[in-house]
């Protein structure tokens, strides 16, 4: 499964936000941001993340 662009843009983000151990805790609006994606665009690319075992979140 390939994940949409948005979804590898997100992770791409996420890991260069991560400490030592792989982890990180940025909210979803400064990603968004950062990113110029909406907040909804956002959590949708977390869900294929997790979905495609890239990414564990408390909230998957």
């Amino acid at each position: 499964m390939d994940p949409p662009h948005c979804a590898v843009s997100v992770y791409i983000h996420l890991s260069d936000s991560a400490n030592q151990n792989g982890k990180c805790r940025p909210a979803i609006s400064a990603v968004g941001k950062e990113l110029k994606f909406s907040r909804s665009t956002v959590r949708s690319a977390l869900r294929d993340l997790c979905k495609a075992g890239l990414l564990e979140t408390e909230q998957c």
